[in-house]
């Protein structure tokens, strides 16, 4: 009787255990698309995460995945993110890219001269963060003083450079590391430097977001910082274009001479000196060109069209660049 016993109790043991092998380790294949995808948002718990899984048909216990998880302490880290599977998955590997913290990881790059609004869009179509929200918190006064942020908006603060994010971080994340990486960018030399301008962070990234947005190759961003520099001592009016098109919430048509008329302080063709604040969202070249800029006199610019520049010292030079370039667009048809 004894015997017979320690047989069924023996039997039961192996097909339990094959059972819970099979749950574990079998395999399902993913046949609906290439990719089942697990997005795993912040403060989610692995009931959550088991329902979405039970949900693409990815589990065959629910269950026996939501105990694991606990057994594993996979419920007290669970890294948000995005996680893809292919071909065939079994519950081992999605508890194993779990408990390994495997969410993607993106690397994004942020150009530079990009203004506030474009980088929204692009976290949103790269990292899955609605660009709605990157935006509000990037105007977010609160928010930005908690970052050390001396300004209404982060335009000007979120250094443009390659990045890697996690699929799905949540916009603050991102934010801060941008403007952290603006902080770094600030070497105690660079800092020296600004104390022998007279100027302060705000003012050299306001500078560089001038020089970005003006130059079209980047051999030229000095020189244009020359001639920026050259109007300030001289109290002209800088009359940059790009600050126009900033007040104007943006065009991408030629500015018109009643357009250098709006009234706005940004506005450089109205008011003296640098604007309220950045244009855009300058690299670290423009922050170096804004604070060394070229020995010239020069005081004027005219673009060629190509991404180049004519400089004149004086008004009469500025004026027949200028007769040249138009002659040289009605040549051309533009």
């Amino acid at each position: 009787m004894i015997k017979r016993l320690l047989l069924i109790f023996a039997a039961a043991v192996v097909l339990l255990a094959g059972t819970a092998a099979y749950l574990v380790f079998g395999t399902i294949e993913i046949r609906d698309q290439a990719t089942a995808t697990l997005i795993i948002r912040k403060g989610a718990n692995t009931a959550q995460v088991a329902d979405d899984l039970d949900q693409q048909g990815l589990l065959r216990s629910r269950q026996v995945f939501v105990w694991l998880a606990r057994a594993w302490a996979i419920d007290r880290r669970l890294q948000p993110g995005r996680y893809d599977f292919t071909g065939r998955v079994a519950m081992y590997d999605i508890l194993k890219s779990l408990h390994d913290q495997n969410a993607l990881i993106v690397r994004i790059v942020f150009p530079e001269g990009w203004k506030i609004g474009r980088f929204g869009r692009l976290v949103e179509s790269e990292l899955g963060t609605p660009a709605e929200e990157f935006l509000a918190l990037c105007r977010d006064s609160s928010f930005l003083a908690r970052q050390g942020i001396p300004a209404a908006t982060a335009e000007g603060y979120l250094l443009p450079a390659a990045y890697r994010f996690y699929w799905g971080i949540e916009p603050e994340e991102i934010i801060a590391e941008l403007i952290a990486s603006t902080q770094k960018m600030f070497t105690d030399s660079l800092i020296a430097r600004m104390e022998e301008l007279g100027w302060d962070e705000h003012e050299t990234l306001t500078m560089a977001s001038l020089i970005e947005a003006e130059a079209g190759v980047a051999v030229e961003r000095p020189r244009i910082s020359a001639v920026f520099h050259n109007r300030l001592r001289q109290r002209i009016k800088l009359q940059c274009d790009p600050t126009v098109i900033y007040a104007m919430g943006g065009t991408n048509r030629r500015l018109l001479y009643r357009d250098l008329t709006i009234d706005s302080p940004y506005n450089t063709y109205k008011y003296p000196g640098l604007p309220p604040g950045p244009i855009n969202n300058p690299g670290k070249p423009a922050v170096l060109a804004a604070l060394y800029p070229n020995e010239s006199e020069e005081m004027y610019f005219v673009a060629r069209g190509d991404g180049t520049h004519i400089f004149s010292k004086t008004l009469e030079e500025h004026n027949r660049a200028r007769r040249l370039v138009r002659q040289l667009r009605r040549g051309s048809g533009g």
